[in-house]
């Protein structure tokens, strides 16, 4: 399905006052990862693009909307369906079954029936089709039997790690925390080096507010990572038990060159190496599989973890 038909078909019962152009930016929002909308492109579309983009005369770029399924909230879809009036879900199960999807006309089935078909549409629009790849991969193969069973178990595994429920948000307490210390007093350090100032701490951030607005949001990266290290603990199976280690692995393969790097600064060191982070692959995490185990803002937070044990600096000594 073109995404333009999804977003037309949407528009008639969930439009909440938006305009047509309006519209079909408020719906990739609703589903793109809270922690991945800063850099998703698409949410900066022009008015006269989007609407072109509504209407079909035009597509978004395929870059952008690759970003947008790698930075994937079903959930978050889900409840934006589901903040709709019990006769707006009724026309949403009709919808579905306009579009051959059968449903059961109740609101968990019609949301997640959405989100999926969202899903679909957007690897579609974006043209990335693994599956399709996979299978044309399969009868090239000359009937190999062996490689067509061990694909459809990666797809399976693929499936069952995509389907983990989102891990339980940790938020970002208000002061600071003892366990935050070492990446604190680095991105400080970084921040006095930067302004050739000695000693920089806490209370010289009022006087730069650039930097007290930084430290903020890698506060926030650093709990997207601690909710990733808490979630992969209470997943309680044995085999994914090590999976924030090797996340953390991962993460400093790709970054730690970055690192090593002559910098003009600290925090130009810092924001290099997130910079690394966020287009480094982790393929061996396997909960990379799912969008609520992976993100931008998950991988920069690593990098404050990696600072923390030791691993990564900001300032080198001259």
């Amino acid at each position: 399905m073109r995404l333009y038909v999804f977003a037309q078909g949407l528009y008639m019962h969930c439009a909440r006052g938006l305009n047509k152009r309006d519209f079909i930016i408020a719906l990739i929002n609703a589903i793109v990862d809270d922690n991945a909308k800063g850099e998703c492109k698409i949410l900066d579309t022009s008015p006269d693009t989007a609407y072109r983009c509504y209407s079909g005369k035009r597509r978004f770029a395929k870059a952008d909307l690759s970003y947008v399924t790698s930075s994937l909230d079903k959930g978050k879809f889900q409840d934006w369906v589901l903040d709709s009036p019990t006769d707006v879900i009724q026309h949403l199960s009709e919808l579905l079954k306009n579009w051959n999807i059968d449903n059961d006309g109740t609101d968990e089935d019609v949301s997640g029936k959405l989100a999926d078909l969202f899903v679909k549409t957007l690897f579609e629009e974006a043209g990335i089709e693994p599956q399709e790849k996979n299978s044309q991969s399969v009868e090239n193969a000359a009937g190999n039997e062996d490689i067509s069973r061990a694909l459809k178990k990666v797809e399976q595994i693929e499936q069952l790690i995509g389907e983990l429920p989102k891990p339980k948000r940790v938020p970002v307490p208000n002061e600071i925390l003892e366990d935050e210390s070492s990446y604190i007093n680095e991105l400080l350090s970084a921040y006095g080096d930067a302004e050739k100032v000695e000693g920089f701490n806490k209370t010289d951030l009022p006087r730069y507010p650039e930097y007290s607005e930084d430290l903020s949001e890698r506060r926030i990266d650093y709990f997207a990572a601690e909710t990733i290290r808490r979630g992969v603990l209470e997943l309680a199976h044995g085999k994914l038990a090590g999976q924030f280690d090797v996340l953390k692995t991962e993460t400093l393969t790709g970054v730690k060159d970055t690192e090593r790097q002559k910098h003009d600064n600290g925090y130009e060191r810092m924001l290099a190496v997130m910079m690394q982070a966020t287009v480094i692959p982790v393929s061996n995490y396997i909960l990379s599989q799912s969008h609520y185990w992976i993100s931008n803002s998950i991988k920069k937070g690593v990098c404050h973890v990696l600072v923390n044990d030791g691993k990564l600096k900001w300032v080198k000594k001259k």
